[in-house]
């Protein structure tokens, strides 16, 4: 059903399929974009308890298949293949060392981007850089984009980042700059009882807080959120949000 809606909407996706034929039609999705031509594939660890039943496909995370899926993604010629996994343990801040050993996998094998979740917490972007080559370029590993529309409240877990990359074409594809924007989950009163969630950039000017009408408290656990952010990404540049 998941599926059947998000092609009614219009909206690209990958990593589950509802038979095998699709996947080998649609996978790994190849995506052209000023003509740049991406490979994008999908891994999970798991599927909380439910139950994968045929026809149905879920791409888990299984070296063998991502070697696989890789090589096949290099007959498509893209320009530049990111793999989006969902990986990692819940709360942890700092990627584990399973994470570490499979990014390291997945570059070897062709990924030049790497974007994680599933941690509910921020996590470290850290570079990599191949062997024998020069230091412009270099591998991207995002291990975790933390929270988006979320109703967890606790430290770390009430905002995340949106991470943006800009890649630049001459005689090869590379990533020319990046940075993230980090977002909070603001949560206003409803006239009619409940809640808003309302995605708000933790680094605007305090005039543009004042127009919301954000209580002092809600301000405190942004700002704690926005700089737990900045000390786990310590060195990665920040967009500056747009605001109209």
């Amino acid at each position: 059903r998941t599926l059947n809606v998000l092609d009614s909407m219009g909206i690209v996706h990958t990593g589950t399929f509802n038979n095998q034929e699709n996947k080998n039609i649609h996978y790994p999705l190849i995506v052209e974009k000023n003509n740049i031509r991406l490979a994008i594939l999908n891994y999970t660890y798991g599927t909380n308890g439910l139950r994968v039943q045929a026809p149905n496909i879920v791409n888990y995370i299984d070296t063998a298949q991502i070697r696989a899926d890789l090589v096949r993604a290099k007959t498509a010629e893209p320009d530049f293949t990111i793999v989006t996994i969902h990986w990692g343990l819940e709360y942890q801040r700092t990627e584990n060392a399973l994470q570490n050993q499979l990014a390291n996998f997945i570059f070897n094998h062709g990924a030049d981007a790497i974007i994680g979740s599933h941690p509910h917490v921020v996590q470290p972007i850290r570079l990599y850089y191949p062997e024998q080559t020069d230091s412009s370029n270099y591998r991207l590993s995002i291990y975790s984009l933390g929270n988006f529309i979320s109703n967890q409240r606790n430290r770390y877990t009430d905002g995340g980042i949106i991470f943006s990359m800009m890649l630049e074409k001459r005689d090869s594809v590379r990533v020319k700059d990046f940075s993230y924007l980090p977002v909070w989950v603001y949560k206003p009163k409803k006239a009619t009882g409940g809640n808003h969630f309302v995605l708000v950039p933790a680094n605007a000017d305090d005039e543009y807080y004042r127009k919301l009408h954000m209580s002092d408290e809600d301000r405190s656990s942004m700002n704690t959120f926005y700089k737990d952010t900045q000390s786990n990404l310590g060195g990665i540049p920040e967009t500056i949000p747009y605001i109209p």
